[in-house]
């Protein structure tokens, strides 16, 4: 959604004079507006989001809130026919460089030892969840997936001359992207059943608190276990510890402290450029922690449909979350990198094999 800021400010100024409310801090984001404010004198979350959005959430709020602690909607105002005011209660454990399931893998990061309570706590919910399974064919987060694919990847990536080279990863031959792309955009013009149940649907490091909250529910509700598990392996293990902050700063107001290190998290890569083929070897690494959170993950999914097709979701995530033709040149061809990598690595896949590949990657220092 486009937003006009001058009219939004001024919608916020009309509901100020009327409702009570004092606004404490807004985050004017690329795809979204959120913030704290006071009403009454109590502190709120709010989010400036559509109508249809706001009516969405509210519907997976009724699905979800018997199984995973979510925050109601307390308040709607609307501004216009399009847009809304939507208040939450605050969780009063989310703070300066605190609570978010982000800011505790910050702090643990570079441990080898950790407190793995808060992160079994988070992960019960879905262990309780995901007994209760069925088999789908539509589902909430077709949003991140299905209906990324002409939106996105068909427009972002039409003339890329690069997508038509054979890539080479780390010596080992792989085939063209244009190739990859071409297979996803197949299997994605299928319905196919999989096996779903009950799930946040957005899960990455700054819609969960340790608390345990999860927030940003929208696209909660029945959803497939193996694109919630693509969505949280690639945010977990690569994209929330160095390519989201990097390109998405502004979602992480009030939990910077990631900037401070995120040099260490950036992977070693060289690539070379010749007429037919890209020559790319990269060593990447991830946290102990992360990794540890992944493994949790993956064993309460493990009976589940998630291995003959993850390779498809998880080209989605990499190329469907951010453009990468707009990436500085090293994490461009980092995101090729792991197109590839994965590519070749995630085929034939049982759950010995992802848990082996998972556990062979390489931990920061």
């Amino acid at each position: 959604m486009v937003y006009n800021y001058e009219t939004i400010n001024k919608y916020l100024d009309e509901i100020k004079k009327t409702e009570g409310i004092s606004l404490q801090t807004i985050n004017y984001q690329h795809n979204s507006i959120n913030g704290i404010l006071f009403k009454c004198n109590k502190k709120k979350f709010f989010k400036i989001i559509s109508k249809d959005e706001a009516m969405r959430e509210r519907n997976s709020i009724k699905i979800c809130s018997s199984i995973f602690p979510v925050m109601p909607q307390t308040d709607v105002y609307c501004f216009n026919e399009n847009l809304c005011l939507v208040l939450y209660d605050y969780d009063i454990n989310v703070g300066l460089n605190k609570g978010l399931l982000n800011d505790y893998f910050v702090i643990n990061d570079f441990k080898k030892t950790f407190d793995e309570a808060p992160i079994n706590k988070l992960l019960c919910f879905y262990k309780k969840s995901s007994q209760n399974s069925q088999k789908i064919t539509k589902a909430p987060i077709d949003i991140f997936f299905r209906e990324r694919v002409h939106s996105r990847l068909n427009n972002w990536y039409k003339n890329n001359n690069d997508f038509y080279k054979t890539v080479i990863v780390n010596g080992e031959n792989s085939v063209t992207t244009e190739k990859i792309i071409k297979e996803t955009i197949s299997y994605f013009q299928l319905e196919k059943a999989h096996d779903g149940f009950i799930t946040q649907g957005d899960h990455n490091v700054l819609n969960l608190s340790i608390t345990s909250y999860f927030f940003d529910v929208s696209s909660a509700g029945y959803n497939y276990a193996i694109g919630e598990f693509a969505m949280c392996f690639i945010s977990i293990l690569f994209f929330d510890q160095y390519i989201c902050p990097k390109y998405h700063e502004e979602s992480y107001k009030n939990h910077e402290k990631i900037f401070e290190t995120l040099n260490n998290y950036k992977p070693k890569i060289n690539y070379n450029l010749y007429k037919e083929n890209i020559v790319i070897n990269c060593e990447f690494r991830i946290s102990k922690i992360r990794r540890a959170y992944i493994l949790k993950f993956l064993d309460i999914v493990k009976d589940f449909d998630i291995y003959d097709d993850l390779i498809y979701f998880v080209i989605m995530r990499l190329l469907c979350i951010f453009n990468i033709n707009t990436f500085d040149s090293d994490d461009y061809y980092y995101i090729l990198f792991l197109i590839h990598w994965f590519y070749l690595k995630l085929s034939n896949l049982n759950y010995n094999k992802l848990k082996n590949l998972i556990l062979k990657m390489n931990l920061l220092d």
